[in-house]
């Protein structure tokens, strides 16, 4: 688990492009949850705060840990410098360097466990000025990534399962249907259902056994066609109980 488990890396993106930006409004509407930071050149995203005539200011850190110590109109940056000649809607092939360490930099945070989770922000490929097969390291990167894919869909299976083969079966003996089966059957035909926290509880309560999803099935999906946040408890887990993480997850799934 994360050392900082609510903290996030943004990463720059092309800073020619609208990244920065999207970085800045998100502090500015004051986004409580999760904390983040951007990897990028402290002077450049001053330029454009202040070309958004906007109060925010920024904070150079050190590590991730410091985010969270920060007043709420305060801008995290973990610095990375960048060409003085960049200007928004001109790409600068002069910041490729810049853009791919950012990159590096915030995989190597999340890890260190520094980080929970990485954003990274739009890149012009022409910016980059090289195909992904000319980057170093992209084989091992991409076979890493289908490995670490590999193992999250694994893990995501199992969760799917509920409280297992034996607890859906006493269901069905009941004659009633799992969670999952009705929301399939409350869905409108066809369409997709959008899952909201499948890996709740993961590595949690281990005391007590399988607790998949924290017993609760969440998730978006189209109902008499319009999106609906829908909420579904498992009976296949622990008979329905509730745990701290149920509830929280419960609040997440009503705020959304």
């Amino acid at each position: 688990m994360s050392k900082n488990s609510n903290i996030i890396a943004v990463t720059m993106g092309d800073p020619s492009g609208v990244g920065t930006e999207i970085a800045i409004r998100a502090k500015i509407k004051k986004i409580k949850k999760p904390n983040f930071f951007i990897i990028h050149d402290p002077d450049f995203v001053k330029k454009i705060i202040k070309k958004m005539k906007s109060n925010l200011k920024v904070r150079e850190i050190n590590s991730p840990s410091e985010v969270k110590k920060l007043p709420k109109n305060y801008l995290a940056v973990l610095p990375i410098k960048i060409s003085k000649s960049t200007r928004l809607g001109k790409k600068n092939l002069s910041n490729t360097k810049s853009i791919l360490r950012s990159i590096d930099l915030a995989v190597k945070l999340a890890k260190n466990g520094e980080v929970a989770a990485i954003v990274t922000n739009p890149i012009n490929k022409d910016v980059i000025g090289k195909s992904i097969d000319e980057i170093k390291g992209s084989d091992d990167n991409f076979s890493e990534f289908n490995l670490l894919n590999s193992y999250i869909s694994e893990k995501r299976s199992l969760i799917h399962q509920g409280g297992g083969p034996i607890a859906i079966q006493k269901q069905h003996d009941k004659k009633r249907m799992t969670c999952r089966e009705r929301i399939k059957y409350l869905l409108d035909p066809g369409t997709d259902f959008f899952e909201v926290g499948t890996f709740a509880a993961y590595d949690m309560y281990l005391e007590y056994g399988n607790i998949a999803s924290a017993g609760l099935v969440s998730g978006i999906g189209k109902i008499n066609k319009k999106d609906c946040m829908i909420i579904a408890n498992d009976a296949t887990v622990k008979a329905g109980a509730y745990f701290e993480i149920t509830l929280k997850k419960t609040l997440r799934a009503q705020e959304i």
